[in-house]
């Protein structure tokens, strides 16, 4: 069934490291090979930046959780005391 925009496209998979690696070996060497290796490189760099990053966010997502737990212990006991 087609919807109002049209039919999906195919999704393609991202690309991988055996599809760099097998592109770097197709070109021809000099500098084709070494513009293609330092694109491959420059990925894998932005990669693991971007993990550096998502992993900041889960602690700081983490340590805001626990801020949020450590004060509603200390309004139970805060309301425990004056009760007693």
């Amino acid at each position: 069934m087609r919807s109002v925009f049209g039919a999906m496209k195919d999704i393609e998979p991202p690309p991988s490291i055996n599809d760099a690696s097998d592109r770097i070996k197709k070109t021809r060497s000099g500098p084709p090979q070494e513009a293609v290796k330092a694109r491959a490189m420059r990925i894998l760099k932005q990669k693991r930046m971007y993990e550096g990053q998502r992993d900041m966010l889960y602690n700081q997502t983490f340590n805001l959780d626990q801020v949020a737990f450590a004060s509603e212990g200390i309004k139970d006991a805060q309301q425990t005391t004056v009760l007693t």
